[in-house]
């Protein structure tokens, strides 16, 4: 039965790894420049409020009893339905491969695109790719390092006296606070410009893992978590709309599959780290980790800024 369980986790992870750069390449293609953070953002609402009400309705069936097989089986049926969606509704955009998007990449504006031509070609096209992309996806794997699990945050939580049976509360009201908050910061980065928002983000998520090393008390678990929520809602969906202003329209889904394989390294970097330094420092080690690999991101964002500039395209 383990063997079962496990196969089908790294089912359900190699799927993600499959989908996620399409999705976001998608998205991206479907969504003007000038409103690239507000299509991200309108997502992870979404999406975040689906995992809610999918966990709300997982946790009532469990109540009534409801095998584990019959649950496993009924949450097929929205997958099922995306793909139905996807094929039935939605229509990908005739791209073009001028430099709209990427007035700096003179490269990559010369092919359109074309079926792959094997490992060589994908090489190819990640080397054709704008520096200004891999600077973003730099400054944005770098924050990952901070975003190590929250597993790490409910092992504080528990330290500072939370009892088990409350912790899922500390979840459903990070996930909330996201669902609600998303989507309106992705609405200010496009009409306030990203550098703002993104910069708040960042140094909000300072402030959380200042909270978590310096309130010794039940209630700065709660308030820890909550800042955590905020930060991603400014931060999750305008650092993926980050990533595209320089991207031709042609090479976005190699864009996203080269920031998929460097933020799965930084996710993997990042829980090592905090774990090795939670237990040298009393529970509290991985957010000085996350504390220092926020700063260096932050660093880094705006210094893009002030070489690069605030583009936000309108196409």
């Amino acid at each position: 039965c383990f063997y079962w369980i496990f196969s089908g986790k790294i089912a359900d992870r190699l799927s993600k790894g499959i989908r996620a750069a399409p999705t976001d390449a998608l998205l991206a293609d479907l969504s003007p420049g000038d409103a690239r953070s507000k299509a991200f953002s309108l997502c992870q609402s979404l999406a975040t409020f689906g995992g809610v009400l999918g966990s709300s309705v997982t946790a009532a069936m469990l109540f009534r009893g409801v095998s584990y097989e019959t649950i496993f089986l009924l949450a097929a049926v929205p997958s099922a339905l995306a793909i139905f969606v996807l094929f039935t509704a939605v229509k990908q955009p005739e791209l073009s491969s001028e430099a709209g998007e990427s007035s700096t990449n003179g490269a990559a504006s010369s092919s359109s695109k074309k079926s792959s031509g094997g490992f060589g070609e994908v090489l190819k096209n990640a080397a054709s790719l704008p520096w200004q992309f891999y600077f973003s996806a730099l400054i944005v794997s770098t924050l990952y390092i901070a975003r190590f699990s929250e597993s790490f945050v409910i092992l504080r939580a528990k330290s500072l006296g939370w009892e088990t049976a409350a912790l899922p509360l500390l979840l459903t009201s990070n996930q909330i606070l996201q669902g609600l908050f998303t989507y309106p910061m992705g609405m200010l980065a496009d009409n306030l410009g990203r550098k703002q928002i993104l910069t708040v983000g960042f140094l909000v998520l300072l402030a959380a893992n200042a909270v978590f090393i310096f309130v010794n008390h039940p209630v700065g678990a709660v308030i820890g978590f909550l800042i955590v929520g905020l930060h991603m809602s400014m931060t999750q969906a305008n650092t993926k709309a980050l990533l595209t202003e320089y991207i031709n329209p042609t090479q976005r889904g190699t864009a996203f599959a080269m920031f998929a394989v460097f933020s799965g390294f930084a996710l993997s970097f990042g829980n090592t780290l905090a774990g090795i330094l939670n237990d040298k420092y009393a529970g509290i080690g991985c957010f000085y980790g996350g504390a220092a690999a926020t700063t260096a991101a932050t660093i880094l964002l705006l210094i893009y800024f002030s070489v690069v500039g605030n583009k936000q395209q309108k196409a």
